[in-house]
């Protein structure tokens, strides 16, 4: 009994770590590769740095936001999409002070990294810059969803969603 209690943890700690640490991983790599308006000029693992550190953390954000919507609202128990786009919009403001901070951080060390990013914003600690940031973050939300929605789709674990009711 206790072998079938270690074969059953093993995929589910793998599954865990393919899902928080390879999706993000890859859209770093492919938004390093082509260049995103703030690191086009950085040097490319500079760039790949900053966006490994910037797409992780939404990653991880949404889906902290998206487990407690789950807990929240089990009672309702809504589809795992609506699961996700409430915990997108409960961790969007944590996200903006994680994201001011890390602009700074590069804009302090790159130079044209604070131009780029003073092209185009509001002034900081804003709810101007909190509109600016919803707009841009938008895509990573898609790309959530189409990750969590396809990793559900190729393994069948529903992390967001809530278990079927069973008839006694």
């Amino acid at each position: 009994m206790q072998e079938a209690a270690d074969i059953t943890r093993q995929p589910v700690t793998r599954d865990y770590l393919v899902y928080y640490l390879c999706p993000p991983a890859v859209i770093a790599c492919l938004l390093a590769t082509l260049g995103t308006r703030l690191t086009v000029n950085l040097p490319f693992l500079d760039s790949l740095g900053y966006l490994l550190a910037s797409v992780t953390t939404a990653w991880w954000a949404i889906d902290l936001g998206s487990r407690g919507i789950r807990r929240l609202f089990a009672s309702w128990r809504p589809p795992a999409t609506v699961n996700i786009v409430l915990g997108y919009c409960v961790m969007i403001v944590p996200l903006t002070f994680y994201f001011q901070w890390l602009g700074d951080v590069f804009a302090n060390v790159y130079p044209e990294f604070a131009v780029a990013r003073q092209e185009s914003y509001p002034p900081s600690w804003s709810v101007d810059y909190l509109l600016h940031f919803a707009r841009y973050s938008v895509p990573m939300l898609a790309l959530f969803l189409i990750g969590a929605l396809g990793y559900r789709y190729m393994t069948g674990m529903d992390w967001y969603g809530y278990p079927p009711d069973r008839a006694t």
